[in-house]
Parts: C-alpha cells; structure tokens; sequence
C-alpha cells in the first residue's frame, strides 16, 4: 500500500494530464503551454522526489519499475512537446500533437495501475 502522500502526487499529475490532453484535443497553444508547465511542475516538485525509501520491500519492488517507466515516458513526452513546439505547418504539427497524445496515454495508464494498485490493496 503506497503512502497517502504518493497517492496525492500521482492523482494530481493524473488530473494534470487529463487537463493537458484536453488543451492538446481544442487545439489551444496558451492552454496547452500553460498545461504542460503546470505538469512539469507536478512531475518535477512531486514525482521526481519520491524515492521509495520510505516504502516496504514489497512495495517498493512493486513501485520501482513503473516509476522508472513512467520517467522515462516522462522524458520522451518533453522531447515530443519540444518538436511540437518546433513544428511549422499544420501536418506536422498534427501529428506531433498525436505523439504527445499517445505519450500522455502513457503516462496517464502508469498513474492509472499506481493509482489502481493504491485501492486494490485498501
């Protein structure tokens, strides 16, 4: 069973997420700077912090790898919003809007099974 404190990091980018991909759906570059910031913010001041150090062994063998994976998919979707950013004509900003898209599916499916497990094991 995680910590309330990892619960609350994980439902909050969760939430942030759900924001970011409906600013990305209207098409709205402001809202989705604004969104992406606010979910750098979460990412860096809530998530990257948590080390597992005050979870059980089981737990933490049990957290550790998807906190890796989400990371590492974290990465990925700061490299796909730079080339959406970047991106000049409409093509090509669409489809790096699908790949920040899927990458947020990504991200939002790890938070779903840390947030799943939580209350599996309540």
């Amino acid at each position: 069973m995680l910590p309330t404190s990892y619960h609350q990091v994980y439902q909050d980018f969760y939430l942030s997420l759900s924001r970011f991909s409906a600013a990305l759906s209207a098409a709205d570059f402001a809202l989705e700077k604004a969104d992406f910031e606010e979910i750098r913010s979460i990412f860096q001041s809530g998530i990257l912090p948590l080390t597992g150090e005050d979870l059980s062994t089981v737990e933490a063998n049990r957290w550790r790898p998807v906190q890796t994976e989400l990371y590492r998919a974290w990465r990925l979707l700061e490299t796909d919003w730079l080339f959406l950013t970047a991106a000049k004509g409409g093509a090509m900003k669409q489809q790096r809007r699908s790949g920040v898209k899927e990458r947020l599916e990504q991200l939002s499916r790890y938070c779903e099974f840390l947030l799943q497990s939580e209350n599996d094991h309540e």
